[in-house]
């Protein structure tokens, strides 16, 4: 990602509507997980989701980002993060009760997302909760992808294979945004690199950020045909590790 797009991100993610939709909807799928919980945030950005769990009473919750200027914009949030790679987490084995991985396994940095996958599941304990995003739809690729460094989109099939062959038990898995997704449809022939994320009316905010929390009451129980992104929920349970 550019350098950039990390203050960028930093100064948007606590209003803009893709992260705190995006947000409210990791917390609705933290509902069987208590407030003393150790999570991990693998791949925390800037730290916005951190600080959300922070705020909303889990104290226990602490990230890794592969890059020193996430890292440093994150601790100014007061949040506890390290500096590590998804492929080699800095912690032994079974210690998490939930780990949640948004938007990393697509980087140009990830060299394998199989040993990503591998390293999450050897962090967290045996019924551990994996929460998992990543870009769906290869064909959707577009500028902003360039700018933030996106090696990969992810097909369903595709995920799901990846996630069953470390040896993960998948709960759901469901695309997620579709109202994005329509909005991607439409101008996905445009050209130019930039980033999608930056200040917007406050009216247009609102309204996208409605139409996400009424997307995210759906997906409390029900799947989605399509969307911009795919989210996994995903068991470790009691068994060999079988990359």
């Amino acid at each position: 990602m550019e350098k950039q797009e990390y203050l960028n991100i930093f100064q948007n993610e606590s209003s803009h509507f893709f992260y705190v939709g995006l947000h409210d909807l990791v917390i609705n799928f933290l509902d069987d997980i208590t407030k003393k919980s150790r999570i991990l945030d693998a791949g925390c950005g800037t730290g916005g989701l951190l600080s959300r769990l922070k705020s909303d009473g889990f104290l226990h919750a602490e990230g890794i980002d592969l890059f020193n200027e996430a890292v440093r914009l994150a601790m100014k949030k007061g949040v506890k993060v390290r500096l590590a790679s998804v492929e080699k987490l800095p912690y032994g084995k079974n210690l998490f009760d939930a780990v949640v991985c948004i938007d990393v396994l697509y980087h140009l940095r990830v060299k394998s997302d199989v040993v990503a996958l591998g390293e999450l599941w050897r962090v967290l304990k045996p019924g551990g909760l994996l929460i998992l995003r990543v870009p769906a739809n290869p064909w959707m690729k577009s500028g902003h992808d360039e700018f933030v460094h996106t090696r990969h989109r992810y097909e369903k099939g595709e995920l799901s294979q990846k996630l069953n062959q470390v040896g993960f038990e998948i709960k759901r898995l469901t695309f997620v945004h579709a109202f994005l997704f329509l909005i991607a449809v439409v101008n996905w022939n445009k050209k130019g690199t930039a980033s999608a994320i930056g200040l917007i009316p406050g009216w247009i905010n609102k309204l996208m950020l409605w139409e996400l929390r009424a997307e995210n009451l759906w997906l409390r129980k029900f799947d989605l045909p399509a969307g911009q992104g795919l989210m996994a929920i995903a068991l470790k349970p009691n068994g060999k590790f079988r990359q």
